[in-house]
Formats: structure tokens, sequence, C-alpha cells
């Protein structure tokens, strides 16, 4: 559904609290490893840059357009809540930038398990799932299709595989 500014709601039911937190604990570490990475000129264009560059040029260009919806999860967080609905207000083209980060993503759970002598490993199942869910959520709506809540997803991810794989 459009909206003001040529934006599109991008809703997400039955957003789960505490699996974001855990999926938030793995990034955070993941973030901090690949930015050591980076760092190395042994590893230019490899996975730890681009998703580090992937992730800088999103925050750059999305996370104002995100902080309504932020700021309701964050509410929902202090209040002790399991889950949330939330409504995210963002261009038509960040389907497309969901899409390329879900892809850098599976990369990056590929690079974890490569034996590069990470700390990191790749994402446990349920937090990589719930990752593949919420940009789906993105890329799926921006295409015209219905929200499917987490649980809904979830069961659908388990009995027929993950959709979009």
């Amino acid at each position: 559904m459009s909206g003001e500014g040529g934006l599109v709601e991008v809703k997400l039911i039955s957003f789960p609290l505490r699996l974001y937190e855990r999926s938030m604990e793995h990034w955070d570490g993941l973030m901090r490893e690949f930015a050591l990475l980076r760092m190395d000129t042994a590893v230019p264009g490899q996975v730890p840059g681009r998703l580090l560059d992937l992730v800088e040029r999103l925050e750059a260009t999305y996370s104002r357009m995100a902080s309504e919806g932020d700021e309701a999860r964050d509410r929902a967080l202090a209040e002790g809540r399991e889950v949330v609905d939330l409504t995210y207000r963002v261009p038509p083209g960040a389907g497309q930038a969901a899409a390329e980060l879900r892809r850098t993503m599976a990369e990056a759970d590929e690079y974890c398990r490569s034996g590069n002598e990470l700390l990191t490993v790749a994402r446990p199942e349920e937090i990589r799932l719930f990752g593949e869910w919420f940009l789906d959520q993105f890329t799926s709506q921006l295409d015209g299709q219905p929200p499917r809540s987490w649980p809904e997803w979830r069961a659908s991810a388990t009995t027929s595989g993950p959709p979009g794989t």
C-alpha cells in the first residue's frame, strides 16, 4: 500500500522480540569481526568488506525511514513483550536492497563456515530463518504480496523450505 511521498508500508506481523535480540547479538559480533578483517589488506573485495560496505550504504539510505518501526520495537522490548506488530514506510526500491542483503548474508554464513579462523560462527538455524523472514517481508510486500506473520512464515519454512531459496 503506497503512502505519503511514494513510500510503501511493510508490515512485520508477530515480530519475535527475543529472537530479534539473539539475532542482533550475532549480528554485532559478525560486524565487529568483519570490521577487523576489512582492515587486513589481504582480504579486499571479499565477503567481510562487501557486507560492511552494503550495510553502510543501507544505513545511509534507509535508517531515517526505519526510525518509527524501530522505536515501536524498542518500546515493546522495554515493556517486556514477546512479540509486536511493526510497520515500516520505505521506498519501493528497498525490496532490491533487502534481496541484496539476503544474498550477502548467505555468503557471510558460508564464509563463517569455511574455516577462516573466525570467532563468529554462521548464523544458527533459527536466527538465519528469522533474518530470511525479515528480509522476505520487504521483498515480497514491495512486490505486492500480503504480509506473512513470523509464525506463519516459519511454519511454511519448516514444511517446504524457506520461501525464496
